[in-house]
């Protein structure tokens, strides 16, 4: 398995990203919702819920970049709000990061927050795994949504992205500074305060 690069991922100040795709039109501006679980009905394990380290909300942190790219460290000081905006903290049907209109095209960016008292290994409710769900509503033919990431593996920048399709098959790997194509590195939990991880790769 290839572990490629995300350009720009995390907090950084980046419009190309990820992109999310609907093949048909739609009638609502399109919703991001994290989840702990497959059957996107659970937000109890610590990446959603949070520990004391960050104030108990969700280390999962989004922000859309359709309107444009985001400000330098957009991610540092990221609310929970309830319901939809942008930037939030993505906690299931609670808190959501809400697209900008109805195009069919959508960009945005996500970093997650490791606290300093985050779980090491986690397992179980203290995992960090996560599960993203766009949700929108249509009217005529329902769409196919497609999920890529700006492959910078593959040479993808801002200016010239390289779209690779961003398959289910596929996990994200938040990670530390210095892996590659063939090793995930650990993050290392902050001492004090909470940290945004550096590196984001998809395999």
């Amino acid at each position: 398995m290839a572990y490629n690069k995300v350009f720009g991922a995390g907090n950084n100040a980046y419009q190309y990203v990820f992109k999310i795709y609907f093949d048909q039109t739609i009638d609502s501006a399109p919703k991001l919702k994290a989840w702990d679980d497959s059957s996107t009905n659970s937000t109890s394990h610590e990446v959603l819920a949070g520990t004391t380290g960050n104030g108990n909300v969700s280390m999962v942190v989004a922000i859309e970049t359709t309107s444009g790219a985001p400000s330098s460290n957009w991610a540092s000081s990221v609310s929970q709000t309830s319901g939809g905006a942008s930037p939030n903290r993505l906690k299931g049907d609670d808190a959501y990061l809400l697209f900008p209109n109805t195009n069919q095209t959508q960009y945005f960016n996500l970093a997650l927050e490791v606290p300093s008292d985050a779980t090491l290994g986690g397992i179980g409710t203290s995992d960090h795994q996560f599960t993203l769900e766009v949700v929108a509503t249509y009217s005529g033919t329902a769409p196919n949504i497609y999920f890529y990431f700006n492959d910078a593996t593959a040479g993808g920048s801002e200016t010239s992205p390289v779209w690779t399709e961003w398959l289910n098959t596929m996990k994200l790997y938040p990670c530390a500074s210095g892996s590659s194509t063939t090793e995930i590195k650990s993050i290392i939990r902050p001492t004090s305060g909470t940290i945004i991880a550096p590196e984001y790769r998809v395999g």
